[in-house]
């Protein structure tokens, strides 16, 4: 928690913790209050508690070592207002589309994940901007 703390004060535009296998939810709690881009690519999954945590930080945020998302992040990480990279994902069920439909940012998938051609359709037809890398 210490760390995290310190991390705050980090004054680098981007802050890749690409090295972290697990995040408590209070250090996601912590760390989201940093501004600039978060970068989290060691990670495997997320607690929903965590996500929550996450929606809330002001930046860029990529969460591209997830691969798989429950309803409940997607409700949670639907909410968060920049730019989302989900490109680990190896597949997002319909329910979990619908919590991402709303995203107002910009949100990048891997055009390898498996999707339905309907979330797909309507992913692209979302509020966001969404794209397939």
């Amino acid at each position: 928690m210490d760390t995290a703390e310190v991390l705050l004060e980090h004054d680098a535009l981007h802050l890749s913790l690409g090295g972290l296998k697990s995040l408590s939810t209070e250090v996601a709690a912590v760390l989201a209050r940093r501004g600039g881009s978060l970068a989290f690519a060691g990670l495997n999954e997320i607690s929903d508690e965590a996500a929550v945590a996450l929606s809330a930080h002001s930046g860029w945020l990529n969460l591209d070592g997830l691969q798989s998302l429950s309803v409940t992040s997607a409700a949670a990480l639907g909410k968060h207002e920049h730019s989302l990279s989900l490109r680990g994902l190896v597949a997002i069920d319909d329910d979990v589309v619908a919590h991402l439909v709303g995203y107002s940012g910009i949100l990048k998938l891997s055009a390898k994940t498996a999707i339905s051609d309907s979330s797909r359709v309507a992913l692209l037809q979302a509020a966001g901007r969404v794209r397939f890398e």
